[in-house]
């Protein structure tokens, strides 16, 4: 329908019809499903399972280099994260994929405000939890959200002391995913109402 210029809010061929911006799972407002839009379906598919692959594994490279483990634990902790069977068996499950793959950016951007409270990781937080928000899974989306607040904690508890502002600037990220996304979450909480 985006090819041809229609903006997709209603499938009338499916059932009595259904709808598809609202449809969270659509995802049509995700960036990186954009690339359907300039590629053959099929390749945009493969290309894009790949990608988030390679995003997931880069991402776990950076968050355990920010943890400060070596590159033999860095490189093991990517191998094992981004060629997981959770994130291989859901290659045919392109949502769960999508937003898993954004799960270390947001844990290695967390960290970077829970460490040294700079405005970028705060940017960095919202584009992460955004994305990972526009991707099209609720259930795994709201697990990581419930990882981050537990990682949060944690390091709150066992490291050095965590001051309410980082809490504060955690909570400004977060907010900022959800304005981000707005678009697409509003139209779906329409349509569950």
């Amino acid at each position: 329908l985006l090819r041809h210029g229609q903006l997709p809010l209603w499938n009338p061929y499916n059932g009595a019809g259904a709808p598809l911006l609202a449809n969270y799972q659509s995802a049509l407002l995700y960036p990186l499903n954009w690339l359907g839009m300039g590629l053959p379906l099929v390749w945009s598919m493969s290309v894009t399972a790949v990608l988030h692959l390679f995003i997931a594994g880069l991402g776990m490279w950076q968050f355990t280099g920010r943890l400060g483990l070596p590159e033999l634990g860095r490189g093991v902790s990517t191998l094992a994260f981004g060629m997981s069977s959770y994130l291989v068996a859901r290659l045919g499950t392109y949502p769960t994929l999508f937003v898993a793959a954004w799960m270390p950016w947001i844990l290695w951007s967390a960290l970077g405000i829970l460490t040294q409270a700079r405005r970028r990781d705060i940017g960095f937080l919202a584009i992460f939890a955004a994305m990972q928000l526009l991707a099209g899974h609720a259930q795994t989306t709201w697990y990581s959200m419930l990882l981050v607040v537990a990682f949060s904690a944690w390091w709150s508890v066992t490291h050095r002391p965590v001051q309410w502002r980082q809490w504060l600037l955690l909570a400004v990220g977060m907010s900022l995913a959800g304005g981000m996304a707005a678009a697409q979450l509003l139209s779906t909480a329409e349509l569950l109402s």
